[in-house]
This record gives structure tokens, sequence and C-alpha cells, in this order.
């Protein structure tokens, strides 16, 4: 007994922990990789509770025909989020269920945006204490937003480039979203997470520059030129082989905007690039 007391309160101090590590810096203005990425685990946890929260409240308020309705209907967006973000946790244990979202940026982005969305249609049901006779869970994103970009082509060999430009500054006048950027495919992705708030209206744009070498397992990146490992070198960060990856760009929030006024442009290689290729890449757009 006392053993099992034992290792239930190491688990609990363990994710008090967590989250108390997540709330250390400010999330306005996350430095790191693995703040932005702590920030992103807290975004989750703030959505998934504000959306239980919502859906409990207006359940308290419904007559039984409504009850069974907003049941029905939010079944059907779950079965359709799960869909999309490419869910197959079936994890009953919640914590459990975030920890495994958690280990794919990609999906924890898409998880928080169709949250996100959800939440606002049921914040509009609660407003008016209505829940419509058809189930329109699934446009809660809207049919014509952009979401996700990805290349027309994917490799499983050689070695590949891309470019994005973010103009941050003018983002952040309208929008506040994470982006991730990289690699995907059906077997899992690579690639890095983006923080863009409202306080970032003064930044500059940003060029990030993405090589993935598919025959040794290995991705760089680069801001502004600047490489953070070295393409050829063996510090480049690890990523699986022998699976077909597409360039891949997801967003918390609409890009319809930011690809209109151009503060959002990404180049697989159709246009010159703005920094040069490393020796032996190509453009993630050839064949």
């Amino acid at each position: 007994m006392m053993r099992r007391l034992f290792f239930c309160l190491m688990f609990g101090l363990l994710m008090a922990n967590t989250a108390l590590a997540a709330k250390a810096f400010d999330c306005d203005n996350p430095v790191s990789d693995d703040e932005i990425a702590a920030c992103l685990n807290t975004e989750l946890r703030d959505s998934d509770k504000k959306i239980n929260e919502t859906y409990k409240a207006l359940m308290n308020k419904l007559d039984a025909a409504a009850k069974d309705r907003l049941r029905k209907e939010q079944r059907s967006w779950l079965k359709y989020r799960d869909g999309a973000c490419k869910l197959d946790n079936k994890e009953s244990n919640r914590e459990k269920w975030f920890q495994k979202i958690l280990q794919d940026h990609k999906q924890t982005v898409c998880v928080v945006r169709f949250t996100r969305a959800r939440t606002e249609q049921l914040d509009t049901m609660l407003a008016s204490l209505t829940v419509p006779d058809n189930d329109d869970a699934q446009n809660a994103l809207g049919d014509n937003d952009r979401y996700e970009i990805s290349s027309s082509v994917s490799h499983s060999k050689g070695k590949w480039y891309y470019e994005v430009l973010v103009n941050v500054g003018e983002i952040a006048k309208s929008a506040e979203t994470t982006l991730w950027l990289g690699a995907s495919s059906s077997y899992g992705n690579t690639g890095r997470l983006f923080n863009i708030r409202r306080k970032d209206v003064k930044q500059s744009i940003v060029r990030l520059g993405f090589g993935f070498d598919f025959d040794n397992g290995k991705y760089f990146q680069h801001t502004n030129g600047t490489w953070l490992k070295p393409p050829g070198s063996a510090e480049g960060f690890d990523m699986k082989t022998g699976h077909k990856y597409s360039a891949y760009i997801t967003s918390s929030v609409a890009m319809n905007p930011m690809l209109a006024n151009k503060s959002l442009q990404i180049n697989f290689g159709e246009q010159p690039f703005a920094y040069p290729m490393p020796n032996g890449y190509r453009p993630f757009i050839e064949k």
C-alpha cells in the first residue's frame, strides 16, 4: 500500500513540475524551441479545458431533446477531428492522451485548431440556448479556410530544400498563431514550431530554410541564412528513413489572410531562393 502511494505521489509531482515548467517563462515571448513546445502543451490543455467547460455549461441548460442532438453532434465532431488530425489515440486516461498527442507537434497544432473552432460554435449555442437540427459540427473551420499547405511532390530519397518567408509583424497585427513547418509522412513528422503573438507587431521579416537529407536521415534548418546545425554534418536532427515525406506547413489559425497579403510566402522551389541551397540539395518541388 505504501509503495503504491509513493508512486502515485511521484507521478503527481512529475505532472505538477511539467505544468510549472510551462508557466516558468512568458508564453508571449518563448525563446527556445523547447519553450515554444511547452507553451503549445499549455495551449492544448487550456483549449481542452475550455471546450469541456463550455460543453457542460450548455448541456446543463438544454432540454432532453436538445441534449440528445448536442451529444450526437459532439460525437460527430470528435470523429471528424480525429480523422482530420490523424489521431489513432484511443487512450482513456486523459494525461496519457495528452502526452501521446504532444509527441507530434504538427498533430498538436491540428487538435488545438479544431478545439478552438468547436468551442466558438458551442459558445454561440450557449448564448442562444439552441442546438441546430442539422449536424453542423464539421463546418466549424470553414470550407474555404486554409490551415495546411503541402508540396505537390513527396520524397523518400535524396536531399531537398525549401524556404518560407514569415512577415512576423504583419501577421501579428491581426492574428496570434503557432506555425508548424517541416516534412510530413504517414509514418510521422519532423520540423519546427514558430510562435507569433500580438506583441510581435514590431518584428521584422524572417526567412526560414529547411533541408532534408532522406538518404542519411538528417534534417537541418536555418533562420535568415544562419544554420542551427551545418548541413552535411552528423549534427542534424534525426529523422526516420524509408518513408515518403511531403514539405508541409500548418497553422493554428486560417492562413488565408497571410497568403493574401503575402505576409506568409511558401517557396518549395517554384521561384529562386533567397539563400543558397546547401551543396548537393535540390528544390523540394522537383521530381
